[in-house]
């Protein structure tokens, strides 16, 4: 839970952006078609992507930091789960484009499968490795988010610009 703490700090970057977006973008529909909307989200998943290679490069140091040394074991949990703030980044774009098309049912179809897929990943790696293992289910979780969002996507006729 210390490691999720901490990285929800990083996420809220990626959520204040697509926060803000989503007005203009639901203003004007063709906004995500855009070439600059396509390079705005191009360079968040760059910068999510340093982001999160510093993020794992300094988990120690940001644990003691925000934690104290007592929490040291949460390191290697957060090390991995800093896999998954690119793929969030990815999956906000994907399911943001999906909403101002007003195809939010298709978003939430994805969300729920992807919960179903969580939930039972996040339990069977946790009775296999514990910690650790749920920090592992988290990115994996996240792209089976990015394949649901794609197919369902694909299936409405839709395309996505940004992913």
């Amino acid at each position: 839970t210390e490691s999720r703490n901490g990285l929800g700090l990083l996420f809220m970057l990626p959520a204040a952006v697509f926060g803000a977006l989503l007005p203009m973008m639901a203003a004007e529909r063709a906004a995500t078609d855009r070439p600059t909307y396509r390079h705005a989200v191009i360079a968040l998943i760059g910068i999510s992507c340093l982001m999160a290679l510093l993020c794992a490069l300094l988990a120690r140091p940001l644990v003691y930091l925000l934690f104290g040394p007592e929490f040291s074991g949460a390191v290697p949990s957060l090390r991995v789960m800093c896999l998954s703030l690119p793929l969030t980044v990815l999956t906000f774009a994907l399911s943001f484009n999906l909403v101002v098309r007003n195809q939010e049912k298709v978003a939430a179809i994805a969300l729920a499968l992807t919960l179903g897929v969580s939930v039972i990943l996040t339990t069977l790696f946790i009775i296999r490795w514990s910690l650790i293992g749920a920090a592992v289910a988290l990115p994996i979780s996240e792209v089976f988010q990015i394949v649901f969002l794609r197919l369902l996507s694909s299936k409405a006729g839709l395309s996505h610009p940004a992913g």
